[in-house]
């Protein structure tokens, strides 16, 4: 063995004097490991490669601790033995052993892939053991814990662009006293979710004591909320209720918060009280006094949130929780869309994520969607866009009650029912108008008791309400759209094709209510001259010529089978 061990030694000195290093420390290393010469090894490697860089060292270490220890140079444990460009083999002066090599990072570190949650390091102060995960996972935050291994972590900051490249998004704690501290005191700062440690159970548990004191900060203003799930609610107290309970199973704190906003319930007042007083930092709650209408509830929810999202959630349907971070990691890496929507469980799952630029196609299929519950809003654009109180202007004064045959039918002109009843979408439309939409592949909801399933035909499905419901949009596309003639015309041609879709699909669905409004025919003709009227008072000027196409197209529309 100490042949060997000579053999490396000697080999290392001659290749040493051929200047070729590299070769030379790889076999004095080789002979320190078999225990050969390993004063002299030390002393050579010491006095031809460390103490010549030693004040380049000093100097990268003392510009680059102050954020990350108190531990002056001298406390370091690690040496760093420089053998080419960016290359260093690592000297343990505490086990007296080498500990491999480290090949520098050229450029800050940043991960292929989105993530939304944060990953805590435990048990070891080798930065390489965490380098899979830096380039995989881009997160906002790498906690490390270094315990009694301070001194080794802090030791690469004597390396040149270490700090810079490899420390941009790294937290590191002395001890389990300051990250305990440190996560009481700075809510804003999201636990970690996932664990790279030797004892699992005992950092598991710390991090569920921490949460626990974190959701019952009931007077803590909570700041850096990542998203807001809002449920507007009325008469369903026991399902809002649930669902709210639901949603606080979730490890998440401060990511989130969860706001009901009740519309004046008069049925179930006392689980809506339940989640008033249901002592969850996470948890928001608002009543009117009286139902104000679908449209004032669902803007002042929106209004209420905080959260850099939003999404409207019924309270009937309840969020995937398995598929959570999934969801919030692909809204985290779109920060340029302002609309997002998920899948609903049970439906075919589709691989990959849907990125739509704004166009007129996805103003028409966003246009189509009337079921609330996964829209979701980027508020910083929202607000920017002034969409809450544009939406607000427009929307109708008076509160819409489907039962109120009379009113209803009596109110075209005066009421704008899209805008009233499809206040969600009138908002996501106004982000697609100028901001990308992600149709996410993701199974997000599962509805436990779809209303729109229950009951029967409804004033929703006639002619009158379609027609109203066609008027609607076109009004709110000139007023808040701001879309071109061109477009103007393509999207009136998109409804009333819509519109007659509509109408024969009630007649499939309801023939019997149908048939006592009139036979097909005979709707689609009443349909037919409606929109005539329209056209002829249409909002933006038309040729003749245009005129005349625009009633051809809608002739055949009306008359196809």
């Amino acid at each position: 063995m100490d042949n060997i061990g000579e053999i490396y030694y000697e080999a290392g000195i001659r290749y040493f004097e051929l200047e070729k290093y590299e070769e030379a420390i790889s076999n004095w290393v080789r002979a320190y490991d078999l225990g050969y010469e390993n004063e002299n090894i030390l002393e050579n490697i010491y006095r031809c490669f460390i103490e010549p860089n030693e004040e380049e060292f000093r100097k990268n270490y003392e510009q680059s601790s102050t954020e990350f220890t108190k531990l002056p140079f001298e406390a370091c444990t690690l040496d760093f033995i420089p053998l080419c460009e960016g290359k260093f083999y690592i000297f343990d002066w505490e086990e007296k052993i080498f500990q491999g090599t480290i090949t520098l990072e050229k450029s800050p570190i940043l991960g292929n892939n989105i993530a939304f949650n944060n990953i805590l390091y435990t048990d070891t102060w080798d930065i390489r053991e965490m380098l899979s995960d830096m380039k995989k996972s881009d997160r906002d935050v790498v906690y490390v814990l270094l315990e009694n291994m301070e001194a080794r972590f802090v030791s690469f900051l004597k390396l040149p662009g270490f700090k810079e490249n490899y420390l941009r998004n790294v937290i590191a704690f002395k001890d389990v006293t300051l990250m305990r501290a440190f996560f009481e005191e700075y809510d804003e700062f999201y636990l970690p979710k996932q664990l790279v440690t030797a004892e699992a159970e005992k950092y598991w548990n710390i991090i569920r004591e921490i949460h626990k004191k974190r959701i019952h900060h009931l007077n803590v203003e909570r700041k850096n909320i990542f998203l807001s799930i809002c449920i507007p609610s009325y008469n369903r107290g026991r399902l809002a209720l649930d669902n709210v309970r639901h949603l606080l199973s979730c490890p998440y704190d401060s990511e989130i918060e969860i706001i009901v906003s009740n519309n004046g319930s008069t049925e179930g007042r006392e689980d809506y009280n339940a989640i008033k007083h249901i002592g969850d930092a996470r948890v928001r709650y608002h009543e009117f006094a009286e139902n104000q209408g679908f449209a004032a509830n669902v803007l002042k929810i929106c209004e209420m949130a905080r959260g850099k999202y939003a999404v409207l959630v019924s309270d009937e349907d309840w969020m995937v929780l398995d598929n959570f971070d999934r969801y919030l990691s692909v809204i985290k890496a779109q920060p340029g869309a302002g609309f997002f929507i998920g899948e609903v469980k049970g439906r075919e799952p589709v691989e990959g994520n849907l990125v739509l630029e704004p166009a007129l196609g996805v103003i028409q299929e966003v246009s189509a969607r009337s079921y609330m519950t996964g829209f979701t809003y980027n508020m910083e654009l929202c607000h920017k866009m002034k969409a809450l109180e544009i939406l607000e202007g427009l929307r109708s004064s008076e509160i819409i009650d489907w039962k109120d045959e009379e009113a209803l039918l009596n109110g075209a002109g005066k009421r704008n029912l899209y805008i009233d009843s499809l206040t969600h979408t009138c908002l996501a439309l106004m982000l697609c108008r100028h901001t990308k939409m992600v149709e996410m592949k993701i199974e997000l909801w599962d509805s436990v008791k779809n209303s729109m399933d229950q009951g029967g035909f409804g004033l929703y499905y006639t002619p009158e309400c379609r027609m109203q419901m066609q008027n609607g949009f076109m009004d709110f596309s000139y007023q808040a759209l701001k879309v071109t003639k061109q477009e103007f015309i393509q999207l009136f041609l998109f409804y009333c094709n819509r519109t007659y879709f509509l109408v024969r699909l009630s007649s499939n669905v309801y023939p019997d209510d149908m048939m006592e409004i009139g036979s097909i025919e005979e709707i689609k003709k009443w349909v037919y001259q409606e929109q005539m009227k329209y056209l002829d008072s249409f909002p933006i000027p038309l040729a003749e010529e245009e005129h005349s196409k625009i009633r051809n197209e809608i002739r055949g529309m009306a008359y196809r089978d």
